[in-house]
């Protein structure tokens, strides 16, 4: 069981599910394998780390493989790398790709972090960071068009949210559900929507079918959910009750759909069937259009936080949004080894493919370290394959395990914080990270404490061929 430390108010919460005792707390070592998917591991030894100065604004393009570009991202304030944020890729009216990213933790110290309500956006043309935070102001309804106030107040801090994306009147929301408090420090079941034309933003009452606030709406943290046509979904996650505050979290194996329109929860926390048993928390979910835009290709993440991710038969499921139906997605080929952490993506032009990206659940015998590698899926074939990236990844000398806490009790626990793989059109497959400013290179190693100001300052542009 990983703990959550709240130093400033001197307690201990549970987090998230676990099936046993924590491990002794060591400093978690950065990915290094040269070797290919199959091949036979090289065994180097770490480079130290060194003092990280704020990052001055940069155009510089890298190429370091043939399947590998690294780019800068340029001016604007860089966002930290927080743990346990959300993310979504949103194409604005003039084609623009826009990545928002919201909440999570930042660490301070090896032993301390906070919630925060950090609302970024980047536009994946020019690499430039925008923050948003400032701008927002909350939309007070209090019964009437004409008594609507607007006041400057950012977003509520949450960790492990889950977002979605929906157009309506030619306007962009975006939803925040759920997330961990960070005052209680107990998963949430508030809704929030960013008007992200007019920067207003507002807490959604939500209603049960007898038109009454659906206050007993379980709360969920790390949770999975898109919207489809006009409702949204929401699978998964993790929850404890207001009096199980230092009791260990434990899985929500159910659902529940809303209605956008009506602000009614046509489906409350439905259980999943007996054969799905349970789908983790920080679920991967798409629609493509391979399945006609209402079926959903739901990928099983975490389910404790001391045990890898198994790429089982059970673990990908399509979810029709019309009869709330579970069918088992098949998966042949080279189906990915267990992994410490995972994350997927869809295509989002053809959405006939997904890429899992992830760190195989094998550290090196000698360093301790995690590989990394990328699998493709073919939704129309039902197969995996293995693009063998590892070596480049490497090669690339880029942290792309932003946010990664050195106080990490268990090793599995990065896919709460890898959150990085997208797929932009016109741009290819990216992974934001950070890369060490080229004048600290040969600088002296630091103290632990200084590695905490990282921001995410590299685009990786990763080539794959017919994907």
């Amino acid at each position: 069981m990983s703990i959550a430390m709240d130093r400033q108010q001197g307690r201990e919460v549970g987090r998230r599910p676990s099936s046993s005792a924590p491990q002794s707390a060591a400093r978690l070592k950065r990915q290094r394998s040269l070797s290919s998917h199959g091949g036979s591991n090289k065994k180097m030894s770490l480079s130290p780390a060194h003092s990280l100065p704020p990052v001055k604004p940069a155009s510089v393009k890298v190429e370091k493989s043939a399947r590998c570009v690294v780019e800068r991202i340029k001016g604007g304030k860089h966002p930290t790398l927080n743990s346990l944020f959300t993310r979504t890729l949103e194409i604005d009216k003039d084609g623009t790709p826009y990545l928002y990213i919201f909440g999570g933790a930042r660490d301070l110290s090896i032993h301390q972090s906070v919630v925060t309500n950090d609302f970024y956006r980047l536009n994946m043309n020019t690499l430039e960071w925008t923050d948003i935070s400032a701008e927002l102001r909350e939309c007070l309804d209090a019964g009437s068009p004409y008594r609507r106030r607007l006041l400057s107040h950012s977003l509520p801090e949450r960790e492990n949210p889950s977002s979605a994306v929906y157009h309506c009147d030619g306007r962009t929301f975006f939803h925040v559900f759920g997330g961990t408090d960070r005052l209680t420090m107990n998963p949430t079941n508030d809704l929030f929507v960013v008007d992200l034309h007019r920067m207003t933003w507002e807490r959604i009452v939500t209603l049960n079918e007898d038109g009454k606030p659906a206050l007993d709406l379980l709360p969920r943290s790390g949770a999975g959910s898109i919207i489809v046509d006009h409702k949204l979904f929401v699978f998964g996650g993790w929850t404890r009750s207001s009096d199980e505050r230092y009791i260990i979290g434990r899985n929500v194996n159910s659902f529940s759909v809303l209605d956008l329109h009506s602000r009614i929860w046509v489906v409350k926390d439905r259980p999943y069937p007996p054969e799905v048993e349970t789908l983790g928390y920080n679920i991967s979910i798409y629609a493509p259009k391979a399945y006609q835009g209402w079926k959903l290709l739901i990928i099983r993440n975490k389910v404790e936080d001391d045990q890898p991710v198994k790429f089982d038969d059970n673990f990908m499921w399509i979810f029709n949004t019309k009869t709330y139906a579970f069918t088992k997605q098949e998966n042949g080929g080279d189906v990915p080894p267990p992994h410490a952490w995972a994350d997927v993506c869809p295509h989002r032009e053809s959405e006939k493919t997904c890429v899992l990206y992830g760190s195989i659940n094998e550290p090196d015998p000698e360093s301790g370290e995690l590989p990394s590698d990328l699998w493709t899926f073919d939704v129309l074939s039902d197969q995996w394959k293995c693009e063998g990236f590892r070596r480049e990844l490497w090669d690339l000398d880029c942290d792309l395990q932003y946010g990664l806490r050195h106080s990490l009790k268990f090793l599995s626990d990065l896919t709460l914080h890898l959150r990085t793989l997208e797929h932009v059109p016109g741009r290819g497959w990216c992974l934001l990270g950070y890369k060490q400013p080229d004048n600290t290179r040969k600088k002296k190693k630091a103290a632990p404490e200084q590695d905490y100001n990282r921001t995410w300052n590299v685009c990786v542009t990763l080539k794959l061929e017919n994907v």
